[in-house]
């Protein structure tokens, strides 16, 4: 906000429907109306000119440079660098880049693709030889209600290796696949 307070949400249940519990919390200074502290990074930054730079990207041209920074080790840059890439790129230019062969870059093709109308490939983002990736498709199978992935969504989380998340995200997918068959 404005005056340096911060806004959160608290869904409170598991459950996605209108259930009427979640809050709306605030968190500000104790002492109300004072100034935000200014951020310490020199305004001449790389990392700040790098940051200002994403979302000033609005041509076709500037995409390859923006699926570079999806391997970025800053997670704000990955972030900007997500929403734009599904905003200018879209479906048609992400799905290009499903099979690249870093895994963070497709993690950031798969998270981009899910700001898009286009489910198409979550069931080929099963298929991912990486957990971190596999562990994304399944969640987005799972929150999208992708029901006829289902058994794709059970193969992704029996395929080696495994990990604990991918394993929670697969628990949590069929929860929410059996909350949709029982509504």
């Amino acid at each position: 906000a404005p005056d340096g307070s911060l806004f959160m949400t608290d869904w409170v249940d598991k459950s996605y429907t209108l259930h009427g519990k979640g809050r709306i919390w605030r968190l500000r200074a104790k002492a109300p109306g004072t100034k935000p502290s200014v951020s310490r990074c020199p305004p001449d930054s790389p990392a700040l000119l790098r940051m200002k730079e994403v979302p000033s990207a609005t041509s076709k041209e500037s995409l390859p440079g923006l699926l570079t920074l999806l391997g970025d080790p800053d997670p704000f840059l990955v972030s900007a660098a997500i929403g734009t890439l599904a905003r200018v790129g879209g479906a048609p230019y992400l799905l290009e880049q499903i099979g690249h062969k870093d895994p963070k870059i497709r993690l950031g093709v798969l998270l981009a693709l899910r700001r898009t109308p286009d489910t198409s490939a979550a069931e080929k983002f099963l298929e991912d030889p990486d957990p971190g990736v596999r562990r994304a498709a399944v969640q987005w199978a799972g929150e999208a209600g992708l029901l006829p992935l289902a058994a794709a969504v059970e193969a992704a989380a029996s395929r080696p290796p495994v990990t604990q998340a991918l394993f929670e995200a697969y628990l949590a997918a069929m929860d929410a696949f059996s909350d949709r068959l029982s509504q």
